[in-house]
């Protein structure tokens, strides 16, 4: 069993310099650790816990897409590890959705999504400019995406990049009575239900 968290804590203090993991070293720490963490071509990020707001708009998210899938579409929470093979990142998004689900088989077992089509990230002061910098290159690079919602959890207002032939394209939705039309399945999401009894 590994052991890292202090040590990889000691080497960063002493060396200024962190130690690079194997995934499957990774992915040994995940089964025992008590947090979750991404997997950052060789780095692994501890990440933050998720506030009551936070919480509060995943649910009304899922209560607003889930009545709308169309067969074949699954919907999935945080829990669930996506593979981005081109920059060996495994990481957490808030919620996917994906059109006849692919999973990567994991060494340790388990299994990681590998096509969603929609990606939604809550964003919080710590992973803000990670969310909309960073992390949206690396979800650029698979294939099957299609549209990526940004949904702010201090201020009622939803950013959304949709895919189209001539790039990504960015919207913002802040109004009371906004709806989001999701390119890529023809789902809706409309900014009172998203906010529904958020104290913002």
């Amino acid at each position: 069993m590994l052991d890292v968290t202090d040590r990889h804590s000691r080497e960063k203090t002493m060396l200024g310099i962190s130690k690079l993991y194997s995934v499957e070293e990774y992915l040994e720490l995940e089964e025992t650790a008590e947090f979750r963490s991404e997997y950052h071509d060789g780095e692994i990020i501890p990440m933050a816990g998720e506030s009551p707001e936070h919480n509060e708009i995943s649910i009304n998210l899922i209560l607003e897409l889930k009545p709308q899938l169309p067969e074949g579409v699954k919907l999935y929470a945080s829990d669930i590890k996506l593979w981005i093979p081109q920059y060996k990142r495994y990481v957490y998004p808030d919620l996917m959705l994906a059109n006849l689900p692919q999973w990567m088989a994991l060494e340790r077992g388990g299994k990681a999504l590998t096509n969603p089509c929609l990606i939604i990230e809550v964003l919080s002061e710590s992973t803000r400019n990670y969310d909309q910098g960073d992390k949206f290159s690396f979800y650029r690079s698979i294939p099957e995406l299609q549209d990526y919602l940004m949904v702010d959890q201090y201020q009622k207002k939803i950013l959304y990049y949709c895919k189209s032939e001539g790039g990504w394209f960015l919207r913002e939705f802040d109004r009371p009575d906004s709806t989001i039309e999701l390119s890529s399945l023809g789902l809706t999401v409309r900014l009172v239900a998203v906010y529904q009894n958020v104290a913002i």
